[in-house]
């Protein structure tokens, strides 16, 4: 029985400390009810919020010395108030901040990861009209990526992206491109036409003499086997490169 009542009791504590925009930290409890981020959300929508106030709802709570906003602040100017570079800070780096351990960082890092697996969920079904469509459709599985990744798209008949998948995970500047694994994966799915893309992590869209190698040798054996290749994307943050658009593919 008193085990009961001390649970109710923190169950109760904790709903106040939501409601009341963790009034505990005595920072916060002379700021305008208006001002603090939950109750901000809960009246305004989440639009209002700014990219500070929204990463203080995931984190919950400050230190003695730095209310929980300004803890956030201080994460979103070191990550140049963009949540793509925020994105790509791992859970030890996260950890580097004074009143974030590695619950707050796991929440942080699992919060990125939702949204970009509801960004590429959007992107499914997507007709291809032009090497933009395809940007967009691999832009969140590879932009955030610290490491090479190559990622495969399969393109039904009516030109829709049925489904994109990664075949290859490298290191920071190297990830090889097999032309087995595409021709395989390809025909076993019953698809006759795809396009690839993979990331540059080093911010650079140009493509390296080894990325031509490799598209060459893939686009030979595509051929030989009645596939078509319709691009391949390079991203390097928000810029990207297609082999397509610069005639590459017809020159190969």
């Amino acid at each position: 029985m008193t085990l009961r009542l001390v649970t109710a009791k923190n169950e109760t504590e904790e709903q106040d400390d939501f409601w009341q925009g963790n009034t505990k930290d005595s920072s916060l409890k002379n700021l305008d009810k208006e001002t603090l981020p939950r109750e901000k959300f809960l009246s305004l929508g989440a639009d209002a919020l700014s990219n500070a106030e929204l990463l203080a709802i995931l984190v919950g709570s400050g230190t003695p010395g730095q209310n929980v906003i300004e803890l956030c602040e201080e994460i979103m100017n070191d990550s140049e108030n963009k949540i793509g570079v925020l994105a790509k800070k791992g859970v030890n780096y996260l950890c580097r901040f004074k009143g974030i351990g590695p619950a707050k960082a796991l929440t942080i890092a699992a919060a990125m990861e939702l949204a970009s697996r509801r960004r590429r969920e959007v992107d499914i079904y997507r007709k291809v009209k032009s090497s933009t469509d395809l940007y967009e459709s691999f832009a969140p599985g590879l932009q955030d990526s610290l490491s090479e990744e190559v990622h495969i798209a399969f393109i039904d008949g009516a030109g829709q992206i049925r489904k994109i998948e990664c075949i290859s995970k490298g290191s920071f500047d190297c990830s090889l491109l097999d032309v087995r694994i595409v021709v395989t994966k390809t025909l076993l799915g019953g698809y006759t036409t795809i396009a690839l893309a993979h990331n540059h992590p080093s911010g650079n869209a140009l493509p390296s003499t080894a990325d031509i190698q490799s598209t060459r040798e893939i686009l030979r054996g595509c051929q030989m086997m009645r596939i078509r290749l319709i691009d391949h994307i390079i991203i390097a943050n928000n810029e990207y490169y297609s082999f397509s658009d610069k005639e590459q593919l017809e020159e190969i």
